[in-house]
């Protein structure tokens, strides 16, 4: 409670002070940039790279709180780093499915990269479904288990490395292969 009342004050404050200039007043060239970002979710090309970033982050806390839940068997803990990883998973397959941007004109190596980002961003959805699976498992039938907890913690591990692969091979796409940016490289389909 003490720290509510410390934070809450803090957040008051900043968000005064983010919210008090107001850019279109004083004519600013850039004062679009300072407008609201879900007015115009329109402008990006792909959804994808907006909610990736929820899927890197969520899955690997929730993999690191598992892991050091592993010492310490806290109930809160063990539910605070499934249901992240849950919401992980859940923002992976939107990542990897229906707000996945379809491809067009890439050259042999953007292609290339583009299969192994694939690649690891399914073994990512995989992987993770398993460790998903034997988190609840261990739960339920093992009541926490240092052992099984161990267990599931390399699985967790795993899902880790694969999402931080598929977003080393998403970055190689966009930052050295060009695919995405302002649209280059996607199809491009009217909702």
């Amino acid at each position: 409670m003490k720290v509510l009342k410390f934070i809450l004050p803090l957040f008051i404050v900043f968000t005064g002070v983010a919210f008090a200039h107001d850019p279109v007043e004083h004519n600013s060239p850039k004062a679009s940039y300072f407008d609201f970002p879900w007015r115009d979710l329109d402008a990006f090309p792909s959804s994808h790279p907006l909610i990736v970033h929820f899927v890197i982050v969520l899955l690997i806390v929730g993999a690191i709180l598992y892991g050091v839940n592993v010492y310490f068997r806290k109930p809160s803990l063990y539910w605070t780093a499934l249901i992240l990883y849950i919401l992980g998973l859940g923002a992976a397959y939107l990542a990897s499915y229906p707000l996945h941007p379809h491809t067009a004109g890439l050259t042999e190596a953007a292609q290339e990269i583009m299969y192994l980002h694939d690649f690891w961003a399914y073994n990512t959805l995989t992987i993770g479904t398993i460790g998903a699976v034997l988190m609840m498992g261990n739960l339920i039938l093992f009541k926490r288990n240092r052992i099984a907890m161990t267990a599931v913690a390399l699985v967790l591990l795993l899902t880790s490395y694969a999402v931080s692969m598929a977003g080393h091979y998403g970055a190689h796409l966009v930052h050295i292969e060009g695919v995405g940016p302002k649209g280059e490289f996607l199809e491009m389909h009217e909702h």
